[in-house]
């Protein structure tokens, strides 16, 4: 798993546009997922090869890059629900593949 601060998302958008997320983590398994998703804080948006991405600004929020080949959006999203969040904290989370999990999980 890679956490970092300020980190440059050219890497991850065909259109090649420089900019940085607040803070990016990749993950590498399901285990890894499941390990970090409960330390994350604000917005998410949810990455894999990022060529349905177009950045007009820095993202402010951390970026979740699935490192995982061959996994299934919707098998992200399914493990995602299954981390049930507090009623009284909200996150909204943004799926590459035009899809959101809605902020409250109950």
């Amino acid at each position: 798993m890679i956490k970092k601060d300020n980190y440059s998302l050219l890497s991850h958008n065909t259109f090649g546009i420089d900019v940085n997320a607040k803070v990016y983590v990749e993950y590498n398994s399901e285990k890894e997922l499941m390990i970090v998703l409960p330390s994350l804080k604000g917005n998410l948006l949810h990455i894999g090869g990022g060529s349905n991405l177009l950045f007009r600004k820095d993202y402010e929020g951390t970026v979740l890059h699935s490192a995982i080949k061959g996994i299934e959006p919707s098998q992200i999203k399914a493990l995602m629900r299954s981390q049930r969040r507090p009623q009284n904290r909200k996150r909204e989370w943004f799926f590459e593949s035009s899809f959101s999990v809605p902020s409250t999980m109950a």
